[in-house]
């Protein structure tokens, strides 16, 4: 003879339960895949506009490595430029 198992109040809570916390990991899933795949560069749009103004690449992260390089070193000589000039017009009387 088999048995039979009734549906109890408590096994009901418990289903409820589980489906509860399935939703809650389906949601912080599908909220974390967003934020890692909606956006290839990682940037909000303000920051990908300002960027793209001064000619930064950010389309990879290589590609904004090297670009903001190359920017840091023509400041740079900016820099040495007008140090040199700033040099030169106080030696002169």
């Amino acid at each position: 003879m088999k048995r039979t198992r009734a549906v109890t109040r408590g096994s009901v809570f418990t289903l409820l339960g589980l489906l509860v916390a399935a939703l809650i990991v389906l949601l912080l899933a599908s909220r974390v895949f967003r934020v890692y795949f909606g956006n290839k560069s990682g940037l909000d749009t303000h920051t990908q506009q300002s960027l793209s103004e001064e000619g930064i690449d950010f389309s990879s992260p290589r590609g904004l490595l090297e670009t903001t390089k190359n920017k840091v070193d023509a400041l740079n000589a900016q820099v040495k430029e007008r140090d040199a000039k700033m040099g030169s017009s106080e030696e002169s009387p």
